[in-house]
């Protein structure tokens, strides 16, 4: 709880070296997620990597990814089997690792990764208006989740990432996504609970599949 960080900081991390008992950040955050040896933190607009605790100086480390996106909310962000992705901005990024000029590991933007679907993000509502957007990566399936509301109805589209299609938009409206011994449900809008992306039907209705040859 909050009162326990303030008498108590190092419950959290030792932020009181140089008297200080907290850390500000130019926004409130929404959320954060650790990856493969990175941590970040999300606001509204802006991503920051946090770089570690400086023991000399008394203080948290960090610097900022991006200072033009961010995510909806705590539920925008996930691991995609290392790989740190997030929602926002109507625009759905991962974030990469390149060598920077040092020659260290500089996180950055994979600007194109949702080009195929940028008219669909376009289309999303505003941003007060996505409280219930979220991602939900099947580390199984290897399917991203992404759902936002348009219109103020929540459409989901899918991404199979290992062949980098992304899925038309879910005939099913849904609330959340979830991953459970492998397998993926989801919850839809009058309550139900439905196991996912299995058998040949969606909800009652036969699933329309289309196949092309060269």
């Amino acid at each position: 709880a909050p009162v326990h960080v303030i008498t108590s900081p190092e419950l959290l991390y030792d932020l009181d070296a140089n008297g200080n008992t907290n850390h500000f950040f130019p926004d409130a955050l929404v959320g954060g997620i650790t990856g493969t040896g990175n941590a970040y933190v999300f606001m509204k607009n802006r991503v920051h990597q946090l770089l570690g605790f400086d023991i000399t100086r008394g203080a948290l480390q960090e610097r900022p990814v991006t200072e033009h996106y961010g995510a909806y909310n705590k539920n925008c962000i996930v691991d995609m089997d290392g790989t740190v992705a997030f929602f926002g901005n109507r625009r759905v990024m991962p974030i990469i690792l390149q060598l920077g000029a040092g020659g260290a590991p500089a996180p950055t933007l994979s600007e194109n990764f949702d080009h195929k679907i940028r008219p669909w993000l376009e289309s999303l509502d505003d941003y007060d208006d996505q409280d219930d957007a979220f991602l939900h990566y099947n580390h199984t399936s290897k399917i991203l989740k992404i759902g936002g509301r348009v219109d103020g109805a929540m459409q989901v589209r899918g991404l199979d990432r290992q062949t980098g299609g992304f899925f038309p938009i879910e005939s099913r409206p849904g609330y959340h996504w979830t991953t459970f011994d492998g397998q993926s449900y989801f919850l839809d809008t009058i309550g139900r609970l439905h196991l996912d992306d299995l058998g040949r039907t969606n909800a009652g209705n036969g699933v329309y599949h289309e196949i092309n040859q060269g």
